[in-house]
């Protein structure tokens, strides 16, 4: 099923209970706002793989294209194909194709099954060496904690998430109670927690930025050097945890 994502305010029942979402552009901030456990393709219009929306898409293990040559309003309730390891975006397809894919689905369910038996294992190399595993968190908190058991550690925490989720720059307090529960899920594991790294494909709702060249321009550090109150407040929640 399609769902054609508009400027509309979208309520938790609006969504199908299964949907491939065709858009214009996705942001991290909208991408963090869907149902995650519904969403089964994502396909936008202008978008760039390396992007951090797409980053984040794949990393949750849904088929996704970028940059497709689409109208989404032309795609509404028609029968699509997101492959996500070629990048393309197949419509209406014949029945042969469509079984043929079904076949490539319940394979990679099975591989996926089979990959689970071992997931426990220690990750280690032939020679014995011991690899730690750590997590990029920050997107999908019920998928992070699932996972607590099974890595070693949060590699990198992307605190930028919760603020594009606010409606205003989160009080001290609030990130405070925030990293505290991100420790408290990992117990005595390392975690790496980064200050706020917006600007570019990364928009707060509350404080646009408008460049001609803004992956170059103004954003991630040199936004907090510039704004030392909330790089300061950051720490200060960081800190205290």
């Amino acid at each position: 099923m399609l769902f054609h994502l508009d400027d509309a305010n979208q309520g938790p029942n609006a969504w199908p209970e299964r949907f491939i979402l065709v858009a214009d552009e996705l942001s991290a901030t909208t991408l963090a706002e869907l149902p995650q456990d519904r969403l089964v393709g994502v396909v936008v219009r202008d978008g760039a793989a390396n992007s951090h929306a797409a980053i984040m898409v794949r990393a949750l293990g849904i088929p996704t294209v970028m940059g497709a040559d689409i109208q989404p309003s032309v795609l509404h309730r028609r029968t699509l194909i997101v492959d996500g390891y070629r990048g393309e975006l197949l419509v209406d397809p014949e029945p042969v194709l469509l079984q043929e894919y079904q076949r490539l689905i319940s394979e990679e369910i099975e591989l996926s099954r089979l990959a689970e038996d071992d997931v426990n294992l220690p990750a280690q190399l032939k020679s014995g060496e011991r690899i730690k595993v750590m997590l990029n968190a920050g997107l999908s908190p019920e998928h992070e904690e699932k996972l607590g058991s099974r890595i070693d550690g949060i590699g990198l925490y992307r605190t930028e998430i919760p603020f594009m989720l606010q409606s205003g720059f989160p009080s001290e307090e609030e990130q405070v109670a925030q990293y505290q529960g991100m420790l408290q899920m990992f117990n005595d594991k390392p975690v790496t927690l980064r200050t706020l790294d917006v600007g570019a494909d990364k928009q707060l709702p509350y404080m646009p930025i408008s460049e001609e060249n803004p992956c170059l321009g103004w954003r991630g550090i040199r936004i907090t050097l510039d704004q030392p109150e909330i790089f300061l407040i950051q720490v200060r929640a960081m800190l205290a945890c």
